[in-house]
């Protein structure tokens, strides 16, 4: 053993030694308390829960099955706080699998307990009770509960509660709670205060636990240079002066603590009315960002020439990239936009009315706006062909601002995340022994060598050429 080792363990007994005189002492006083009068304080009824909660965690390691296990551990906590009456009545506890969703279009991972606000809540999706999805804005808080919190537990109840915590309500800057409840943990006192920074050094502080209670040790709580508080988004917004503080569990007052840091944080809940409509049609979403086509259906969706229709999704990448450029750039009229593009143009030059609204479009070469937001085309017309000047640009709703995004950026940058069903093919045909390397509409193959298949020798008799096949996984048009 190395020196700090045994300095943790001295600590550690240090603790042990403090706890058991703690108790001891609150045990024999709570005792002479008892035959004054029947009632003289929650500390007794709390330590009473503590211990119950004890046993039945005992309990349950008799159930061999993981999920099963998880499930009554989950029900323990969840009638901790139900059967004791110990929750005002406008609030509920879920009772099944539950996720919640933002007006955003941003989706909660799966939630153990899930407090909202009863009388407002309104189920946008169930499933035969076993599935249900709820608003964001009568969502109050979530805990994920753990059996033992090592490395791998950490990481995903982190992640989980990111989930909830990011989401934003319509009508109120304040974002649900998120706590993490272990029954134990393999790591000592000192070890869990080490991973618990290592692992949660990359979230905001918006999207951090407010609270992390492990039954049998204590919990922990962050702070900055000025103070310690369940509420992280009123501490430093520099991340790197946030640190982590634990409190040992040396009074068995463990689960008076949590019941108080549940209702502190219920109680910065508001009472929000569910806006329905903004629930009709959820944006899609990439990374942090929910973005919106405002053309609609006809904006967002693309055609894959070997799988037909798809919906055009930006890669998180992608879309941060755009957004970071344009909030940069110079705003200006949507209408001074299209009167530079088409200024050559009878329709430029026109008197039409094109709107007020400002717009930034995503422009990093600095190209004249004639050559990258309209595009020639021909159109087949009873007198022949002809060519004219079609838009050509997405319009995209981001971070408050309305965005033109070139057709030739889209080409040039890949914007756009490709056709699923080309990835899939596309590796497919890496991992085949012969390469293939055109496709037809069917999705039938040939590798370019040896004898034409049927349906090669059928589109080159109808004047195809065979260019047109060519297989890439990002054939957008």
């Amino acid at each position: 053993m190395n020196s700090k080792t045994n300095k943790a363990d001295k600590t550690l007994d240090q603790l042990m030694a403090t706890q058991k005189w703690i108790v001891d002492h609150a045990k024999t006083l709570s005792e002479l308390r008892d035959k004054e009068r029947e009632f003289h304080g929650l500390h007794r009824e709390f330590t009473y829960l503590y211990s119950e909660m004890l046993v039945q965690w005992e309990k349950s390691k008799h159930v061999k099955h993981p999920r099963d296990k998880g499930v009554i551990r989950e029900n323990i906590l969840g009638k901790f706080f139900e059967a004791n009456s110990l929750l005002p009545k406008k609030y509920r506890l879920s009772s099944t699998s539950v996720r919640v969703c933002s007006a955003e279009g941003f989706l909660s991972s799966e939630l153990d307990i899930l407090f909202y606000m009863a009388d407002e809540n309104i189920c946008l999706m169930g499933r035969n009770g076993g599935y249900e999805v709820y608003p964001a804005e009568t969502a109050a808080g979530a805990i994920q509960v753990k059996s033992r919190l090592n490395d791998d537990e950490l990481i995903d109840a982190l992640k989980n509660i990111a989930s909830i915590r990011r989401l934003r309500k319509i009508g109120a800057p304040h974002k649900p709670f998120g706590i993490i409840f272990a029954y134990d943990s393999d790591l000592n006192w000192v070890e869990l205060a080490e991973s618990i920074k290592k692992h949660s050094i990359t979230y905001k502080r918006d999207e951090l636990p407010n609270a992390i209670f492990i039954l049998t040790k204590g919990y922990f709580t962050f702070g900055d240079d000025e103070k310690i508080s369940v509420d992280t988004t009123a501490l430093s917004s520099d991340r790197s002066k946030i640190t982590l503080y634990g409190n040992p569990n040396t009074d068995h007052l463990l689960l008076f603590r949590l019941h108080s840091i549940v209702l502190y944080l219920l109680r910065q809940t508001p009472v929000l009315d569910v806006p329905i409509e903004s629930y009709g049609s959820l944006p899609p979403t990439a990374g942090e960002f929910s973005y919106q086509f405002n053309l609609g259906n006809f904006g967002e969706l693309a055609n894959c020439k070997f799988h037909g229709p798809i919906a055009l999704r930006f890669s998180e990448q992608s879309i941060r990239k755009i957004v970071e450029y344009c909030k940069t750039s110079q705003a200006v009229s949507f209408s001074s936009a299209l009167a530079a593009a088409y200024k050559n143009s009878t329709l430029g030059n026109s008197n039409r009315n094109w709107g007020a609204q400002t717009v930034r479009i995503y422009n990093p070469d600095s190209l004249p706006l004639d050559q990258i937001l309209v595009e020639q085309r021909v159109v087949q017309a009873e007198a022949g062909q002809l060519i004219t000047l079609s838009l050509a640009f997405h319009m995209v709703s981001c971070e408050g601002m309305e965005i033109l995004i070139p057709f030739c950026y889209d080409r040039s940058e890949n914007l756009f995340e490709p056709c699923a069903e080309c990835v899939k093919l596309a590796k497919k045909i890496a991992n085949s022994k012969t390469p293939i390397r055109y496709l037809s509409p069917k999705g039938e193959t040939w590798t370019g060598s040896g004898k034409k298949p049927n349906w090669v020798v059928e589109a080159l008799a109808d004047g195809k050429d065979m260019a047109e096949f060519q297989f890439k996984p990002d054939a957008l048009s």
